[in-house]
């Protein structure tokens, strides 16, 4: 490892942490309370290394009724569609990230393997701009999403304080090769489509 890379892990691990969950698309489990919830990604963050102070935004629709007793998790009603929901989150932690720059930011999201307006102007830019970036997937994510990932949690596995997927894993996701119609066949209301893994890996390489 070389002195640059070692000297920014060391900074990441006390950096600031800000956690957007949409509990909309990952549902708070059966048996479990925001509470219980919040207190496990906490848990799963530190054991992967990440000490310093965690601010948890969990957003909801209109039926989100739950209250929390943790003084660092804040909870919010975002109505509209998934898209939308999303739209305001990305605001929130750009808001968030002015004040804190080059920190640790992790999102978790319903599968948005397919955004690629998310995936390179969003996620990109964070990483581009120094920040670390953190993701929380379902299962059948795969594909570029997870370039500009640090670190890589499935949903029924950080709900429960779980570790995140292996390097191995990660960068297998990455180059898992997908038909052009993976990036086509989307919601209408996420506006974004891209032609193949093929010609995105080609523009992040350049």
């Amino acid at each position: 490892m070389s002195d640059r890379v070692k000297s920014m892990a060391d900074h990441y691990a006390k950096a600031s942490i800000a956690v957007v969950w949409d509990t909309v698309d990952c549902k708070i489990p059966v048996g479990q309370s925001i509470d219980s919830v919040t207190d496990n990604i906490s848990s799963a963050l530190r054991n992967s290394g990440y000490l310093g102070n965690i601010s948890i935004k969990a957003y909801g629709d209109k039926e989100f009724r739950v209250s929390s007793q943790r003084p660092n998790v804040k909870l919010i009603v975002a109505e509209g569609t998934s898209s939308q929901r999303k739209t305001r989150i990305f605001y929130d932690i750009l808001a968030w990230a002015l004040d804190n720059p080059a920190s640790v930011l992790m999102f978790v999201y319903g599968d948005v393997s397919r955004d690629m307006n998310f995936i390179n102007d969003e996620l990109g830019s964070l990483r581009f701009r120094h920040f670390e970036v953190l993701l929380c997937q379902p299962e059948d994510a795969k594909g570029l999403l997870f370039f500009h990932a640090a670190k890589v949690w499935r949903w029924d596995n950080l709900c429960v304080g779980g570790t995140p997927i292996s390097e191995p894993q990660r960068h297998a996701l990455i180059l898992a090769k997908t038909p052009s119609d993976y990036y086509h066949n989307v919601p209408d209301d996420w506006n974004c489509g891209m032609p193949s893994d093929e010609v995105e890996e080609e523009k992040l390489s350049s």
